[in-house]
């Protein structure tokens, strides 16, 4: 029998077919690839890094939170392609030895947690905050013993800097930029080659100890009171 024009036409579809359905759809479902969720590791205010450490990509981005402490006789080694972002006016005190080991083609990079260029939208809001050196980030090296290691690493948005105190480091292929401060140190023995400092208010300053700089760009100083390099013996 044909169908009459303009009315309707609704198949019939019994019970066992519609289950079948149901079955292949959710087959289908459970085989799709799963979406990628991206890790992020917490490191909480008050963390004390007790153990010498490895962080590696598994881990990346790692977030400080707020004030985080590597005691004496302990070691973290940074490893390449790692991504470390600061919560604003965290600190990171250095106490015992910090090894930050990028590649030329596989840096590490050191930034804002509000800086979304770097790991995507790590604090998860969207357009609704920008980086600038305000934050208040820095990282406090003191007395250790051992030399402290920076390679291939680039450093953004600095209120303190890298600040060395009665200690010593190399840093090679260090890139620091859009920062308040970048490099300080006291009574420090420090040495800094293949790096460009730029878009800075005070790139290196130094009180006591020594500073060895060699194939280093400084560029962009963009306070008028900024100094590139400041050395003093107090």
């Amino acid at each position: 029998m044909g169908l009459e024009k303009g009315r309707n036409f609704t198949p019939y579809l019994p019970g066992a077919f519609l289950e079948t359905l149901f079955v292949l759809s959710l087959f289908l479902f459970l085989l799709a690839p799963a979406k990628k969720v991206e890790a992020i590791s917490y490191i909480p205010d008050g963390t004390i890094i007790s153990t010498n450490t490895i962080w590696d990509q598994t881990g990346s981005p790692f977030v400080i939170e707020g004030r985080v402490t590597i005691p004496n006789n302990v070691a973290l080694v940074v490893k390449e392609g790692v991504v470390i972002k600061f919560a604003p006016y965290s600190l990171f005190t250095v106490n015992g030895q910090l090894k930050i080991l990028g590649l030329p083609q596989n840096k590490v990079y050191l930034t804002s947690l509000l800086d979304d260029t770097i790991a995507g939208d790590t604090n998860g809001d969207g357009n609704l905050s920008t980086s600038s050196y305000f934050e208040g980030w820095g990282i406090d090296f003191r007395y250790g013993a051992l030399p402290h290691l920076i390679t291939n690493a680039d450093v953004k948005y600095l209120r303190s800097g890298l600040w060395f105190d009665t200690t010593s480091a190399d840093l090679d292929g260090v890139n620091v930029s859009d920062s308040d401060q970048t490099i300080g140190g006291y009574k420090s023995s420090i040495t800094l080659q293949n790096s460009t400092l730029s878009t800075f208010d005070d790139g290196i300053y130094a009180d006591g100890g020594s500073f060895e700089i060699s194939d280093t760009l400084f560029e962009h100083i963009f306070d008028w009171s900024g100094d590139a390099m400041a050395f003093y013996n107090r």
